[in-house]
C-alpha cells in the first residue's frame, strides 16, 4: 500500500480478517489497498475525540475532591495499578487476572 507523500505502510492481519477484506474488496470490484485506504480515513471521523473523556474524566475527579476532599495516596496507587492492569498487553501473563477488588468509599 502506498500512502500520500510515497510512503508504504505493510499490514499484518489475521487470517479470518485478511479473507473477509479480500472477499470485500472483490465483490467491490475494487482494490484490497483502497478498500483499506477508505477505511482508514473514514476512522478517525467514525470515532470520538479522546481527549472529550478524559477531559470529562479529569472534570468529575475534580468534583469528587472538591465535596470529599482529596484523593489519598492509597486511592491514588489502587487507581494506578487498576489503570497499569487495564492497559497492559492481552498477552502479558505475568499477573493474575485483571479483577480487582474496588477500593472503599470515603462516603459509605
Amino acid at each position: 500500500m502506498t500512502l500520500p507523500g510515497g510512503g508504504g505502510l505493510s499490514l499484518s492481519l489475521g487470517g479470518d480478517l485478511t479473507e473477509r477484506l479480500k472477499a470485500y474488496a472483490e465483490s467491490c470490484r475494487r482494490p484490497v489497498e483502497a478498500v483499506v485506504a477508505d477505511a482508514v480515513e473514514e476512522y478517525p471521523d467514525a470515532r470520538p475525540d479522546h481527549r472529550q473523556p478524559r477531559a470529562a474524566g479529569l472534570t468529575a475527579m475534580r468534583e469528587y475532591e472538591a465535596e470529599h476532599g482529596p484523593f489519598t495516596e492509597e486511592e491514588t496507587a489502587e487507581a494506578d495499578a487498576r489503570t497499569d492492569r487495564l492497559f497492559r498487553p492481552a498477552d502479558d501473563e505475568h499477573e493474575g487476572p485483571r479483577t480487582a477488588g474496588r477500593p472503599e468509599r470515603r462516603d459509605e
